[in-house]
């Protein structure tokens, strides 16, 4: 009867220590899960910062919708210049 119990004192610790090197594993492939998602984030949030740069430039470019506005209305409202030919 002794014997039997030592053989199941021994099945338990084999079953335990099978199961810390399990959650061992899992935990170092958790990690390694975390540290390439860091690394993902930092790629993307680099790209749209430059993404970001490069709308702004682009902005330049163009004018405001007031001005644009303001321009279109004064010249609406100027009288159009006739064209007269000489015959």
């Amino acid at each position: 009867m002794f014997r039997e119990r030592v053989e199941l004192r021994e099945y338990l610790e084999k079953v335990i220590a099978g199961g810390e090197a399990q959650l061992s594993a899992q935990l170092a492939a958790a990690e390694k899960a975390l540290s390439i998602q860091a690394a993902e984030y930092e790629r993307r949030l680099t790209a749209l910062n430059h993404a970001h740069e490069q709308a702004r430039e682009k902005e330049r470019d163009f004018i405001q919708r007031e001005t644009y506005e303001t321009y279109t209305r004064t010249t609406s409202e100027r009288p159009l210049l006739k064209f007269v030919t000489r015959t």
